[in-house]
């Protein structure tokens, strides 16, 4: 399962413990929901990333099975025939966040083997790396919202 490496911040002003863990929970939960909305598709792409060897780890496929598939389903995108699995996981991705870290449950309608699994649930260096300036930027948009009201008392 995918996890969103922890980002920590110093030093953050008026704002509570309390709710600069719930904005780094808002902040890995909503980079989490981009990376399945927008980068997950890359998964099911032919592009550097999917060829064997590239950094999603995808295993080779007999070139016999390439040139069948292609000629009854007219495509040759990697784990894709009719598209019913990139759907699927894409509609059906769990998202879970902490303070600390994000995670992407995906679910497929059978059971994926290993090999599949893997391809379907690494997240590329590329990939983290834009990852951490979006999850900063989700949590300064908290923070700037939600900082605490300080009052002084009027003494009569």
């Amino acid at each position: 399962m995918p996890e969103i490496a922890a980002i920590h911040f110093e030093g953050v002003e008026n704002v509570t413990k309390r709710k600069a863990a719930q904005g780094m929970r808002e902040a890995f939960r909503r980079t989490a929901v981009y990376h399945v909305d927008h980068t997950l598709g890359d998964h099911f792409r032919k592009n550097a990333k999917t060829m064997p060897g590239g950094p999603y780890g995808f295993i080779p496929r007999p070139a016999k099975y390439n040139a069948e598939k292609l000629r009854r389903f007219g495509t040759d995108e990697p784990n894709v025939r009719t598209g019913r699995m990139r759907r699927f996981i894409r509609n059906n991705a769990r998202i879970t966040a902490t303070q600390y870290r994000a995670r992407i449950y995906l679910r497929n309608y059978f059971p994926m083997n290993d090999d599949r699994r893997r391809e379907m649930e690494v997240i590329a260096p590329s990939e983290r790396r834009e990852m951490g300036p979006r999850a900063k930027q989700y949590f300064l948009e908290f923070v700037a919202t939600n900082r605490r009201r300080r009052f002084r008392r009027k003494i009569a």
